[in-house]
């Protein structure tokens, strides 16, 4: 457990770390070079005689000269049981140095981990996940209900990715069902049957007023509840911003980088349902400063307790 800059969580929980490339936001991973960040400090604690700790785990989830994952998950009991020992509530980044439903995580470890969460009922977890397809068969073997804590993302970056994973997301019992579009790397079109249908009738008819986020929850059987967007970041600065060979990376990209942010935006604004805007790229460099985002795209909204869970 480590405090965290991530603007939208006040801790994050690791009792899971490794992982494998497998999505085009996988690429220039963050998560790689914290970990190797995290091995290089373990090493000095070993030379000056201290104890390591948790640190240790990361050397044994990287290749050999640590520049990419070596396919391993580790999990730790230490780890693992964190959460007993936090008293204020808490919102929790759930594995953000790895995927829990990675094709090498028992399911018994997963269950392990959810139990702890069903057990501090205190705090909101955020677990996200590349890998929706086999935690929506995990979830259909090992738990069909919701915990009322436990908000569910699924990480995609491109439309094939949103197209073929939310499906699989909208199966899985959780308070709240997101998607997170970080890094966004094209355009994206939300297919309006992730969103839940009144909200847009409602408008129609002239039942919705204001900007539609101070109103009771949607809600959220079978329906997308948050949607975050952010750009690729690498090692703080500016990572890509297209996987399309057609639009050059760097300056030129930044208008069409933008509109597409814009777009989804609008998209969750007519469905009612938050979004959260959390970097930007601004005048070549990564803008994590709201108050500095073109106006359209100052939302940094968080989902209230849904209905039907």
């Amino acid at each position: 457990m480590a405090d965290t800059k991530i603007p939208y969580a006040d801790k994050t929980w690791t009792p899971v770390v490794g992982c494998t490339r497998c999505a085009h936001g996988c690429k220039n991973c963050w998560a790689v070079t914290s970990a190797r960040r995290l091995a290089g400090m373990a090493d000095a604690d070993d030379a000056k005689g201290r104890n390591s700790d948790l640190k240790a785990r990361y050397r044994d989830v990287l290749n050999a000269d640590r520049t990419d994952w070596n396919g391993r998950v580790v999990s730790s009991c230490e780890a693992l049981h964190q959460p007993f020992r936090w008293r204020k509530p808490r919102r929790v980044a759930v594995c953000f140095m790895g995927d829990l439903w990675h094709r090498d995580a028992d399911n018994e470890i997963i269950g392990e981990v959810f139990d702890v969460m069903k057990r501090t009922s205190q705090h909101t977890y955020l677990v996200f996940t590349k890998r929706i397809k086999r935690a929506a068969h995990w979830f259909d073997v090992w738990m069909q209900e919701a915990l009322p804590n436990v908000h569910l993302y699924f990480s995609a970056s491109i439309q094939s990715e949103v197209n073929a994973g939310v499906p699989w997301l909208l199966k899985c019992p959780a308070a709240v069902r997101g998607v997170s579009l970080e890094p966004l790397l094209g355009p994206i079109t939300i297919p309006e049957k992730f969103f839940y249908p009144g909200a847009r009738l409602s408008e129609r008819c002239g039942l919705r007023s204001g900007r539609g986020m101070d109103l009771d929850p949607l809600p959220s059987d079978g329906y997308l509840n948050h949607v975050i967007i952010g750009c690729e970041s690498i090692g703080g600065r500016l990572g890509r911003l297209s996987v399309d060979e057609l639009i050059p990376d760097g300056p030129a990209a930044w208008p069409y980088w933008r509109g597409w942010c814009g777009d989804i935006v609008d998209q969750c604004r007519e469905a009612r349902v938050p979004v959260y805007v959390k970097q930007i790229p601004l005048v070549g460099k990564l803008c994590k400063i709201p108050a500095l985002f073109p106006e359209v795209l100052r939302r940094q909204e968080l989902p209230t307790q849904a209905k039907g869970t």
